[in-house]
């Protein structure tokens, strides 16, 4: 979910980048959303992984969450960027 999620703001950046002030709220809200289900997605692996006896076994995952983490928080910069500066 959280990498699926992470394709749609993605998406929904771009979007923002080329679109103009009629569609720029509809962008953002989907970029408000992608990014809300990567979060929560995230969220959510980070406490199953929390239950794991082998911390070792957590390692990879816990590395791509934060990877994931990271670009969803860029890409929301870059349509809220695109946003302000289309709609004003």
């Amino acid at each position: 979910i959280a990498r699926l999620s992470c394709d749609v703001l993605a998406l929904s950046a771009e979007a923002a980048e080329l679109g103009d002030r009629v569609t720029a709220p509809d962008a953002w809200t989907g970029a408000s959303l992608a990014h809300a289900a990567v979060s929560a997605a995230l969220g959510l692996l980070r406490s199953n992984l929390a239950m794991l006896s082998d911390s070792a076994l957590a390692h990879a995952p816990r590395e791509e969450a934060e990877t994931l983490q990271h670009r969803a928080n860029a890409l929301l910069d870059t349509a809220r960027i695109a946003v302000k500066h289309v709609a004003g």
